[in-house]
């Protein structure tokens, strides 16, 4: 039987559809506890900018505000897929001075992935500082390296287009013009304005510099290997004035030449944490590198996969938090009950699971996590991009000092700015 078809109109059209999907990504919090996320606004053209989402205390409440101009594009194209493309920072007058400005340090994907600083004026009106880097150069993945007046970070130079003539390094790129520019004063420090700190692998991501500013970690791989089948962690020795490479290079021994190391962070000044899958998953390890010959430990193992599927090509994604603490927060995934929450305590082992009561009804994925201390409410708080086949990614808030734990709540699903 042949059936006739017919048009009808809809309220719903292909504008509509395209202009719903905002969308969030990089959550960061700053070291005096604001919040920020970047968020990708189909109504202003596809291009990204960074928001701060404020709150007081345990308010489930939110209101939002821009904190880069309206005509950036926050978005880096290191290795092709991006991520770690801002980083809130705070720029004192000079090292003996406590005032400092705000602002938020960010590569703009729509003027030549060149880097610049948000700062905002008395009005609350953010303008842009372009910050002098090489031509043909993108940045991604930053650590503010407060003592010497620069930023660590991934610097991709494609000088030569060719993909196999591309230049990955992990570089340091010196802030005083900056200083300089927002606190208007002459005087000048001695950091070069560009240092190399690694070079030679094909791949790099994850710089992360000591508490005391004396090493930095990294991961790195090369080609034909992908992140999630052979990576390595170097740490590198940092020289106290200059801040260049000094010293051995240490790698993190592995039980496995195949194995896929990620994500390392500082827990103290001497000892780093990180993803391991020698034991074919991805689980928590730490290892002292002052500790000459000594093995690394797993803090917690478990047949089950503490990383985003991104991880490694993706930059800045989180997948778990060093709480102020020392403590461990991460999370699993199992295929019955999506992402489960564990509080690992480094020193003596112990595992707190966080109960599902508190976490939104399974299926439901969490990512890119970062942590706020509220010192009124004597409250540190879990911030996380989550969603599920039925929710749209939404931005959550979870108390974790509280006992007993109140369940999540949702503190933003949509932004007006």
């Amino acid at each position: 039987m042949m059936m006739k078809l017919t048009a009808i109109d809809s309220a719903i059209t292909t504008e509509t559809v395209a202009l719903s999907g905002k969308s969030y990504s990089e959550l960061r919090s700053s070291a005096n506890n604001r919040l920020f996320v970047r968020c990708s606004d189909p109504a202003n053209k596809g291009k990204s900018c960074v928001l701060e989402l404020v709150q007081h205390g345990a308010a489930t409440t939110t209101t939002t505000k821009l904190v880069t101009p309206l005509d950036s594009n926050v978005r880096s194209a290191v290795h092709e897929y991006g991520g770690g493309s801002y980083l809130p920072i705070s720029l004192t007058k000079d090292a003996t001075s406590s005032a400092a400005r705000e602002l938020i340090l960010y590569t703009d994907y729509s003027l030549g992935h060149s880097l610049f600083a948000s700062l905002a004026d008395e009005n609350e009106t953010h303008s842009s500082i372009l910050i002098e880097t090489p031509e043909a150069a993108r940045f991604a993945d930053f650590n503010h390296d407060r003592k010497r007046c620069r930023v660590i970070c991934i610097m991709e130079d494609h000088t030569d287009p060719f993909p196999d003539m591309v230049i990955n390094r992990v570089v340091s790129v010196s802030l005083d013009p900056l200083r300089r520019a927002v606190w208007k004063t002459t005087d000048k420090n001695s950091t070069s304005s560009l240092i190399v700190l690694a070079q030679g692998n094909d791949f790099y991501s994850t710089p992360v510099l000591s508490p005391n500013g004396t090493h930095v970690v990294y991961t790195t791989w090369n080609h034909p290997s992908m992140p999630w089948y052979t990576t390595s962690i170097s740490v590198q020795k940092l020289d106290e004035q200059t801040g260049e490479p000094v010293g051995v290079l240490l790698t993190v021994p592995s039980s496995s030449s195949a194995s896929s190391l990620l994500e390392p962070r500082w827990s103290t000044n001497d000892k780093i944490v990180y993803l391991s899958d020698e034991s074919g998953w991805h689980n928590f390890y730490a290892w002292d590198i002052m500790a000459e010959g000594e093995q690394p430990t797993c803090l917690l193992k478990k047949d089950a996969e503490f990383t985003d599927a991104g991880q490694g090509w993706i930059l800045g994604l989180s997948p778990y938090v060093l709480l102020p603490d020392g403590r461990i927060l991460g999370r699993y995934s199992t295929a019955a009950d999506g992402s489960i929450l564990v509080i690992i305590n480094i020193n003596d082992g112990s595992v707190e699971e966080v109960s599902r009561e508190c976490l939104p009804p399974s299926p439901f994925h969490m990512s890119t996590f970062c942590c706020t201390e509220d010192i009124d409410n004597k409250d540190m708080y879990l911030y996380f991009l989550g969603g599920s086949p039925t929710d749209p990614i939404a931005i959550w808030k979870l108390g974790i000092s509280a006992t007993p734990k109140q369940p999540a709540v949702k503190v933003s699903s949509s932004v007006d700015h």
